[in-house]
């Protein structure tokens, strides 16, 4: 599982408030192996696993069983995301132009 964005909302570094280290520890809670990039956030404070960002290549996201898009970082190429992966969560709405059988979208 790889989990795109840490930070508590886009294009920042503080990572304080932010919902998504709530859901990396829920995911390892049911048995997920969970990475994450955040171009913002080189690592996670506090994180008992001392988890680091990888970079997002073409390898990690056809990798990932799927892809949590946690945090919608401007950087973030959403096509190629979608194109890529197996499948994609998008808890932001931001595949809403995009057409795919690999993409769910919170609220849909």
């Amino acid at each position: 599982m790889l989990v795109l964005g840490v930070a508590y909302k886009k294009d920042v570094a503080d990572c304080r408030e932010s919902s998504s280290s709530e859901l990396i520890h829920l995911l390892r809670g049911w048995g997920a192996r969970v990475s994450y990039n955040d171009p913002y956030v080189p690592a996670i404070p506090h994180d008992p696993e001392a988890l680091v960002s990888m970079e997002l290549t073409d390898e990690c996201l056809s990798a990932a069983d799927c892809v949590v898009i946690a945090t919608a970082h401007s950087c973030y190429d959403m096509r190629k995301i979608a194109a890529l992966s197996k499948l994609v969560f998008d808890a932001r709405g931001v595949t809403r132009h995009l057409r795919g059988d690999n993409i769910i979208r919170l609220g849909e």
